[in-house]
């Protein structure tokens, strides 16, 4: 059953009493989607990244031209290399993914499962700066802006003030264009 919800107050509720857990919200939006999947993808997600990853693990929402964007990243060694190329060739498949770890690779199964049902994509990669990322993208249907917010495509910055700053800038510009 689909309906409208925040995808931060979603993520928020799937990290919800899980210690060495941030979720930071860069841009929240609307989803049409059902957010019981959504939070059983997020929940297995998190809960991977606490037994086989190491601390801190964090939970970034935000969103581009095709929807919200949720990106998981702990801090540990990241993917094997053949675990890895199990998940971007084929996807998780449980009893295939355990690749000689404590798991079977259930959760990361059951994540791309439900993600498939929501018609939305789960991908998964190492950050070159260390750890595994997983990011969770709901497209189309599944996602959208708040009624009558314009979209401003923002590209990631490290300080608020920049953001800020970028933020007032290309609202001008959007403005200029309007008139």
């Amino acid at each position: 059953m689909t309906e409208p919800r925040q995808v931060g107050a979603t993520a928020r509720r799937a990290a919800a009493g899980l210690e060495g857990v941030e979720v930071r919200i860069v841009a929240d939006t609307l989803a049409e989607t059902d957010p019981r999947c959504v939070e059983r993808i997020l929940t297995n997600l998190v809960t991977n990244a606490l037994r086989h990853g190491a601390p801190s693990v964090t939970v970034d929402v935000d969103e581009d031209y095709e929807g919200a964007i949720v990106g998981g990243r702990d801090h540990g060694p990241g993917f094997p290399p053949d675990l890895l190329s199990v998940l971007t060739a084929s996807g998780p498949q449980r009893f295939r993914t355990g690749c000689g770890s404590a798991g079977t690779g259930l959760g990361l199964t059951i994540a791309s499962g439900q993600a498939r049902l929501l018609g939305a994509r789960l991908t998964f990669r190492n950050n070159p700066d260390g750890g595994a990322e997983a990011t969770l993208r709901l497209t189309g249907a599944g996602a959208r802006r708040q009624p009558g917010e314009a979209y401003f495509s923002m590209p990631r910055f490290n300080s608020p003030s920049s953001r800020a700053s970028s933020a007032t800038s290309r609202r001008s510009q959007w403005a200029s264009w309007l008139t």
